[in-house]
């Protein structure tokens, strides 16, 4: 059976004619996609790992610090001189079909959140105008692109106010974030420095200039879930783990340091 994302997300029961104890041994969530797998099957299924959200305080979980990304990300484009950094993150949805907050949002809060407490930290006063924060209908790139022209659009009635650098929660919205900024004529970076969040994206090397960004180490993060995966089937009693990675920066060419600020 193949399902679409979408598809899933609107039936969770679907998964019944995929997974079962009888057909699988482990599983291995992505949470912040398909909460509602877990409801599905953790009757069915003795060993799950979830990946990024935990759920379950009897689930095995490899969580990732999004606040200490945002902190990082901050306080890098303030050692460049940047003062004035805009935030731009989706909140499209604020429930899961169970009600609950989904794990997307509670990633970009926890972003958003420490975005803020960063600023401050740092002597920065925080400014709602610097904020592309929606509950609107778009996602992904489509969300980025949308926030970032709103941003854009008060930078031209106020351009001592307009941002230096913007910071994305998710490297998903910076492909529109960074399509937005160049219809305007805008060069990145040398007008407006760009850093996002979870390089997500192969294609994030390769675009015009390739996007700095806070990065997971993907190979460890799969180890990690595998090895959890081996460790509790062959010892079903063990105690439940949590572990929380890191991000880094991933410096390539889309921050500059302002002189003279």
């Amino acid at each position: 059976f193949v399902y679409k994302l979408k598809e899933l997300r609107q039936d969770y029961s679907l998964l019944n004619e995929m997974i079962s104890d009888e057909k699988i041994d482990g599983l291995i969530l992505f949470a912040t996609q398909l909460e509602g797998i877990y409801k599905q099957v953790k009757e069915r299924v003795k060993n799950i790992v979830s990946l990024k959200v935990a759920f379950d305080d009897n689930m095995d979980s490899i969580l990732l610090d999004w606040r200490q990304a945002a902190r990082s990300a901050i306080e890098y484009l303030v050692s460049l001189n940047h003062k004035r950094i805009a935030f731009v993150g989706n909140l499209e949805s604020t429930e899961n079909i169970d009600g609950k907050i989904s794990g997307h949002n509670k990633m970009v809060n926890e972003i958003f959140s420490a975005y803020k407490e960063t600023l401050g930290e740092s002597g920065l006063e925080y400014n709602e105008n610097l904020v592309g924060k929606s509950l609107l209908s778009y996602s992904g790139t489509d969300a980025g692109y949308f926030l970032m022209n709103e941003l854009l659009e008060k930078m031209q009635t106020n351009p001592i106010s307009a941002p230096t650098a913007v910071f994305s929660a998710t490297d998903t919205i910076t492909m529109g974030i960074m399509k937005a900024i160049k219809e305007k004529g805008l060069r990145i970076p040398e007008d407006i420095s760009v850093i996002g969040c979870g390089d997500d994206l192969d294609a994030l090397k390769f675009i015009d200039p390739p996007l700095t960004t806070m990065g997971i180490n993907k190979k460890e993060l799969g180890k990690l879930a595998v090895r959890r995966i081996i460790e509790r089937t062959n010892n079903p009693g063990a105690i439940p783990m949590k572990m929380i990675l890191p991000y880094s920066l991933i410096e390539r060419g889309s921050c500059k340091k302002i002189q003279g600020e």
